[in-house]
């Protein structure tokens, strides 16, 4: 588990500065991985943005579902 949690780091800390550079952010909230879903969560400005369902999307659950063990990735508050 701790291999695939470095792996989804790794990925959120591509996204980081571009989140970063508007006042927010991303974190690993939890990660089931029987289950296959990601938890993450806002921090910052993008917590409550007007773009954060499209940041999320786009740039989040976009590119980490395209990892083999992550099947869905969930938005928490």
């Amino acid at each position: 588990m701790q291999k695939i949690l470095k792996k989804i780091e790794k990925e959120l800390d591509i996204i980081r500065p571009f989140l970063e550079g508007h006042g927010g952010g991303v974190e690993l909230d939890s990660f089931d991985e029987d289950k296959g879903i990601l938890y993450v969560k806002f921090k910052g400005a993008c917590v409550a943005c007007p773009l954060s369902a499209l940041t999320y999307q786009n740039l989040i659950a976009d590119r980490l579902s395209v990892m083999p063990s992550i099947k869905e990735v969930k938005l928490i508050s």
